[in-house]
């Protein structure tokens, strides 16, 4: 089945789904590993209008040679139990990724006829997701593909859609977090990003053997070969690491500093023209002060001359009335 028709079906991938799928196909499938393996695992989320799919979580299931061994019945077993967990959530399980070391982003028939377990009468629009660990970066941007069947019941000769997507950038604290995170979990004993399913329902072992002492003195000597080994493993992988992300960081950091800078723009803008109509006010407000205060000086002053001026009168009467009592003193004194 070669035929791709075109659709508008968009799919957006949050970046804590996108950072669990990194981190599972990184764990089995990079450069400085002697073989690297497939994986697969789950995806969650929600389908909007048959047009608009949204992956917001991802589930790392398996690892293996190739493609028939991630496929065990106790594999979709597993289905049905991470459907059940995540309900409350409000997530569906809408589709599947695989990784294909250095074998890159072709949908091959033995992909779609494990395809269609996922994808059937329960799950009719369900994707699958493709990586290739050795090629994740092609011009600058992470690359993958996202196949899906235009209907399920054609089966492996039915048309197949190659849908478009965009990986949700981290922005402002949430990028520090994003890439805080990722590089704190390769640094754990058990990272928890990185663990498969499988890993978090492993059973431990009811009774301990006791082991004899030439058998620990070999096991000593063999845990200091491969200490050493994945020091060794472990610098590689860092390193493949941090030139798989070097671009990306630059780009997201560039957006963000544009940004800023768009935000200071906007804000000295701003400020310049609340200063401008401050400015403005305050002349208002100036030249009604000075109308109101020569108004209240006018007013003030009226009432301080007529209150002088009654004081005069009444100053000047009092001083009429005293010399007419001094007169009449006088007149009783002398007729006396």
């Amino acid at each position: 089945m070669d035929s791709e028709e075109k659709n508008d079906i968009s799919v957006i991938i949050k970046k804590e789904a996108f950072r669990n799928i990194l981190a599972h196909i990184l764990r089995f499938g990079h450069e400085s590993l002697e073989e690297s393996l497939e994986t697969m695992g789950y995806c969650l989320g929600n389908i909007e209008n048959q047009k608009k799919i949204i992956i917001k979580n991802a589930i790392p299931v398996s690892h293996g040679n190739q493609i028939n061994t991630l496929f065990s019945q106790d594999h979709l077993d597993i289905i049905k139990k991470i459907e059940e967990k995540y309900q409350t959530q409000n997530l569906d399980l809408i589709g599947w990724y695989i990784s294909h070391p250095s074998n890159g982003f072709n949908w091959v028939e033995n992909d779609i006829q494990h395809h269609l377990k996922i994808q059937n009468e329960n799950r009719p629009n369900a994707f699958c997701m493709i990586f290739d660990p050795i090629h994740l970066r092609e011009d600058d941007e992470f690359k993958l593909k996202i196949y899906s069947l235009k209907d399920y019941r054609d089966g492996t000769e039915g048309k197949k859609l190659n849908l478009s997507y965009k990986i949700e950038k981290p922005t402002s604290l949430d990028y520090f977090k994003w890439v805080q995170k990722f590089v704190e979990d390769y640094h754990k004993n058990n990272p928890i990003l990185i663990k498969e399913i499988e890993e978090v329902l492993e059973k431990k072992p009811e009774k301990l053997q006791e082991i004899p002492l030439n058998e620990i003195q070999e096991s000593e000597k063999d845990m200091l070969k491969i200490s050493s080994e994945y020091i060794k493993r472990n610098d590689e992988f860092t390193d493949t690491l941090n030139n798989l992300f070097q671009t990306e960081i630059n780009q997201w950091m560039e957006e963000i500093n544009q940004g800023a800078i768009l935000g200071n723009e906007k804000l000295l803008t701003s400020t310049i023209k609340m200063k401008k109509n401050l400015s403005q006010g305050m002349k208002r407000l100036k030249t009604w002060f000075q109308t109101l205060l020569t108004e209240q000086s006018g007013g003030f002053k009226k009432i301080v001359q007529n209150y002088i001026e009654n004081r005069i009168q009444e100053i000047t009467n009092l001083e009429s009335k005293i010399s007419e009592q001094s007169q009449s003193i006088i007149n009783n004194s002398n007729e006396t």
